[in-house]
């Protein structure tokens, strides 16, 4: 699971390079990123149950208060494409010491914008929401 983080954090750091992916509220930085599961370490994949596939995104959602994981009582959100279609994220928690991260995974079929809304509800009650748009690529 070591290994997770290493990855998980220099997605994270290699993404950002480019434009940094993160929200803060009430004190909570919310990073977020989205890749293709291929990019994924076949041992890293396996090892929190995530197909590899050149069809499957994978979003990557890692809250941090105080440079240590924040746990959300509740993580839900969707993906929509550019005609609306939308599908429900299911996020999978992933702890690991001081980290933690919320996976989920979506279809992709061809090059596409897609729309993602991620909606956070943490100890104090109030829901957070963040939406994004980024293109996709099929493998």
């Amino acid at each position: 699971m070591r290994k997770l983080i290493a990855l998980c954090c220099g997605l994270v750091l290699a993404f950002s390079a480019h434009a940094e992916r993160k929200q803060t509220f009430d004190g909570i930085d919310i990073h977020y990123n989205v890749i293709n599961t291929t990019f994924l370490q076949p041992d890293i994949a396996q090892s929190v149950n995530i197909p590899r596939s050149k069809q499957l995104g994978m979003l990557l959602v890692s809250p941090v208060k105080n440079s240590v994981g924040k746990e959300a009582k509740k993580i839900t959100g969707e993906v929509k494409n550019l005609l609306g279609q939308a599908t429900k994220l299911d996020f999978k928690l992933i702890k690991e010491e001081n980290a933690l991260y919320y996976l989920a995974t979506f279809k992709k079929d061809s090059r596409e914008q897609l729309v993602f809304t991620i909606n956070l509800t943490f100890d104090e009650g109030k829901q957070d929401t963040i939406k994004f748009t980024q293109e996709v690529f099929p493998d």
